[in-house]
């Protein structure tokens, strides 16, 4: 069931979220998120109803990782790369790290959305081999961050990409200190949504309404590649952060010390900026963005437009039309055992 402001005309656009007109809502200055691991683990259970992935693990893997320092040296260059599947909002969290000017995107490659979904050279393929040298090409070098868009959201492509990284380090050291990098080192961040926020997504809505059960699994699917690219990270103790939609657009508070901690090295981020033309991003981007992730949120009520609950971080499931309601059984305790096991380290 879709909410009763389900849109069909929209006001502001993030990306390929999207809001109707509607009256501003501003979160509530109290809410304190920094509860202990404990608390997780519990609240999950009690939103979830799944005690899968929440038996107390070893307290390091809940806890955050910093990738970089506060100050990088010139010799040293850290590659920030989003996990987050397609059309789950990894536009709005771009833009809010193009307002730092420690880091550098692909945007004057002019690819659309500035992703390296092109070969640089008009052919609709994804870049498989030689990543560092072409990218290099249009980042600025001069700049310690360099972000990195995607697309990346399966796991296939996590388990691809980064043995072919790690290739090009040892096989191409010279050319890549040559072109700037130095000491290279990585970072993830994986953004999920809850998917009771789909109906912000103007391509989820489409096929919401065309297949329910067909969407229930690509999320599903999602999220599960989500859960598997995190293990596979972390257990080569590569930094990953994790965080959610919901936390990005409604709890600032919460999420921008995290982003800090976990890569101070970007200096300062704001969650008001608006990419600017000529500068963040040009011509053949085709950048939808009408205002600032903070503007976004405050444009629309999250119970209201989508059932999310902004203190618990998570979706009220037992409300008429929660998406995984219409998988079997086994599916969906799936589906609950993959949010939970997200939902405790975001």
């Amino acid at each position: 069931m879709m909410p009763s402001w389900f849109p069909m005309d929209v006001d502001s656009c993030i990306g390929d979220l999207c809001v109707p007109a509607v009256s501003e809502y501003v979160a509530d200055d109290e809410i304190n998120l920094t509860a202990s691991t404990q608390d997780l683990w519990a609240v999950s259970r009690t939103i979830l109803g799944s005690e899968a992935f929440l038996e107390p693990e070893i307290a390091e893997d809940l806890e955050l990782k910093p990738a970089c320092s506060r100050f990088i040296s010139s010799d040293n260059k850290l590659m920030l790369m989003p996990i987050v599947p397609m059309y789950h909002g990894s536009t709005a969290l771009e833009s809010v790290f193009m307002s730092s000017s420690k880091v550098t995107t692909l945007c004057s490659a002019k690819t659309w959305q500035c992703e390296a979904r092109l070969d640089f050279n008009g052919r609709a393929e994804c870049i498989r081999e030689d990543l560092l040298p072409r990218y290099a090409e249009y980042w600025d070098m001069s700049k310690p961050v360099l972000f990195e868009k995607g697309p990346r959201g399966m796991y296939d492509k996590v388990l691809r990409e980064y043995p072919e990284i790690q290739k090009e380090q040892k096989e191409q050291a010279k050319g890549l200190m040559d072109a700037g990098f130095g000491d290279l080192s990585l970072a993830y961040i994986i953004m999920w949504r809850p998917v009771c926020m789909s109906v912000l997504s103007s391509h989820a809505r489409i096929e919401l309404k065309k297949d329910p059960l067909k969407f229930a699994r690509d999320e599903l699917e999602w999220f599960e590649d989500l859960v598997k690219s995190h293990k596979y990270l972390t257990a080569r103790e590569i930094p990953v952060l994790v965080t959610s939609l919901g936390d990005m657009m409604w709890n600032e508070k919460y999420s921008r010390p995290r982003m800090l901690e976990f890569v101070p090295c970007v200096g300062e981020i704001d969650f008001d900026y608006v990419p600017q033309k000529g500068t963040d991003i040009f011509p053949g981007n085709e950048w939808k963005a009408e205002g600032s992730l903070r503007s976004f949120g405050k444009s629309v009520n999250p119970k209201e437009c989508c059932g999310y609950d902004v203190v618990r971080k998570a979706c009220r499931i037992k409300r008429s039309g929660y998406v995984f309601d219409v998988l079997p059984k086994a599916e969906k305790a799936r589906a609950d055992a993959a949010v939970a096991y997200l939902h405790a380290r975001s």
